[in-house]
């Protein structure tokens, strides 16, 4: 398959075509900034998103009017895809004749508008481009590429009426049905929060809107509002995956899953510690087979039976009509020199930092990683060491560590919103 990149001053516009089919097209923000991974991070996820891998690409071709990032986006398709990209300008053989005195001098983007124009229309021909500019160009009857003009597009060119006149006032461009573009309504939302007073708002968008949180900043800014009170977060894409197959879903063709069938089939605890375990900024494969296993490799049902077990452990103390007390267990804690006994309690002793770190950085999905961490401790330790031993005090030594693991398994499970079920 053939990836086509058209990069523009304000948008980058990417397909993937199947022959002469286009399989999926996506539109990408131009940002400057952006490092080839950040590119490439996030065509990954929208190449995942709709179904196709990266190894299915066999050549890119670019077109673009950006030479600043030309680099950035050579390398990431190199890295990403695997293939040196060709970039569309003079010398490349397109079908047509260039009539320009400097042939050099015409931006890629009015080669391949000259191009399809007579590919899929014929000659003579004019072709117009709307962008950040608005470009005019003509093909005579022979293919042969005559020239055009090029003009403010039409933001630039209401920006430039505005600023340069003193009557005219600034308007909103609309949809064709009347509807409003997504940032006015958002602007207003973003006003009207603040006016109710609060400090700070969190946004969640799509890793393919990055380019949205510049304009909605600058908008604020624009309103008199601060914009460093915005704190915008990016989320990758879930994927859901059943029976070893992926799950497909698609917006615009209404067919997705929503989150609330997504808890009905794999239960709230699945799904939350699912969502948790991962970073926003990281895909999440969703495996609904896995999440709604009983076994090791699903990691909620993993720590919740570690906290079922120690429960059982109680449960048994009590059928053997044994006790302990906490001022037992506080003196026979020097009893706990077994190297698997040390592990764990080490292990204990980080949970406060791991609450503190996930605080500072908002970041539960280290409270989920921990948690995992905690429970093959213990089940390794269980597994291999005898809780309910005759001796008393290396009992209540061993009983008062599997309550300290029970607490924080609850405590940490209780933070994310995941249930410490005491049978299973």
């Amino acid at each position: 398959m053939l990836l086509v990149m058209d990069i523009g001053n304000s948008s980058i516009k990417v397909a993937l075509y199947n022959g002469a089919d286009m399989a999926h097209y996506w539109r990408v923000s131009t940002n400057r900034n952006y490092s080839s991974d950040e590119y490439g991070t996030i065509l990954d996820g929208m190449f995942r998103h709709a179904g196709h891998s990266p190894s299915m690409v066999e050549g890119v071709m670019v077109s673009s009017v950006v030479p600043t990032i030309n680099f950035t986006i050579d390398h990431m398709c190199r890295d990403y895809f695997g293939h040196e990209p060709l970039f569309v300008g003079p010398g490349i053989k397109t079908g047509i004749n260039i009539l320009y005195e400097n042939p050099r001098d015409l931006g890629s983007d009015r080669i391949c508008n000259a191009v399809a124009a007579y590919t899929h229309y014929g000659t003579p021909c004019i072709f117009i481009d709307f962008g950040t500019a608005t470009s005019f160009g003509v093909v005579d009857a022979k293919g042969c590429f005559l020239g055009g003009c090029i003009c403010p597009g039409m933001k630039l060119a209401s920006e430039a009426l505005v600023s340069g006149t003193s009557k005219l006032p600034h308007f909103e461009l609309v949809m064709p049905d009347g509807s409003y573009t997504y940032l006015l309504p958002d602007i207003a939302y973003h006003n009207d929060k603040f006016a109710r007073g609060f400090d700070v708002l969190i946004d969640l968008f799509g890793a393919d809107h990055h380019g949205y949180i510049a304009r909605l900043k600058a908008a604020a800014q624009g309103l008199g509002l601060d914009p460093a009170q915005i704190d915008i977060r990016l989320v990758q894409f879930a994927i859901l995956y059943r029976g070893g197959e992926r799950v497909q879903m698609s917006t615009r063709a209404g067919s997705f899953v929503t989150l609330r069938e997504l808890r009905e089939e794999v239960g709230t605890d699945a799904a939350r510690y699912f969502y948790v375990m991962r970073g926003n900024d990281q895909h999440l494969d969703f495996d609904l087979d896995l999440a709604k296993s009983q076994s090791n490799d699903n990691p909620v049902y993993y720590i919740q039976y570690a906290h079922a077990r120690i429960c059982a452990i109680f449960r048994q103390l009590a059928e053997k009509k044994w006790s302990h007390t906490r001022s037992a267990v506080e003196t026979a804690r020097t009893r706990l020199v077994e190297p698997q006994e040390q592990a764990l309690l080490m292990e204990l002793f980080r949970f406060p930092e791991m609450v503190e770190a996930a605080a500072e950085h908002d970041a539960p999905q280290l409270i989920a990683t921990y948690l995992r961490e905690v429970a093959g401790e213990f089940h390794s330790y269980y597994n291999a060491t005898a809780i309910l031993v005759p001796e008393e005090e290396l009992r209540n030594a061993r009983l008062g560590l599997c309550l300290a693991v029970r607490q924080v398994l609850a405590n940490g499970l209780a933070l994310i919103g995941v249930s410490a079920p005491e049978t299973m």
